[in-house]
């Protein structure tokens, strides 16, 4: 699948990037970034939402800029139906990073509301949170409304 191979070379430029401890932008990790992001922008990529089933919606933010996906289960494999990224304002981006995530968390809520979603299908948040040394946490949160 297309968005598996350019995964996949960006994956091996981000861990050449980490051992370097510096980044190069060459061409090939241009081209697979700019594949990717068309890639995830199809409609064959993003599933067809039911408003009548809960969505999973997963959140990260890094240097001010937060990114999340909407997804939902069809069958038993969930499947995106919706991406966001914006960056942060300079209020939000001066928060600690657990704060950040969940600013991150109700803009993309209060996004989805504003484009014609109920917020009260969302029956689980997920946050995803950087901690020290790389390692991630998972917080979640229950409920049937926001």
């Amino acid at each position: 699948e297309e968005i598996e191979k350019q995964l996949h070379y960006v994956e091996i430029w981000l861990k050449e990037a980490q051992k370097r401890k510096t980044a190069e932008w060459t061409e090939q990790a241009e081209d697979a970034f700019k594949n990717l992001k068309l890639a995830l922008q199809t409609d064959v990529v993003l599933a067809p939402p039911d408003y009548n089933e809960s969505f999973d919606l997963f959140v990260d933010c890094r240097h001010g800029h937060i990114t999340s996906i909407l997804t939902q289960k069809h069958g038993d494999t969930p499947k995106p139906v919706a991406y966001y990224s914006k960056r942060l304002d300079n209020i939000a981006a001066g928060l600690s990073h657990c704060v950040q995530s969940c600013a991150a968390a109700a803009l993309t809520v209060s996004t989805d509301k504003n484009h014609g979603g109920d917020k009260k299908t969302m029956a689980r948040l997920l946050i995803l949170s950087e901690v020290m040394d790389e390692n991630y946490t998972l917080r979640r949160h229950n409920s049937d409304t926001f």
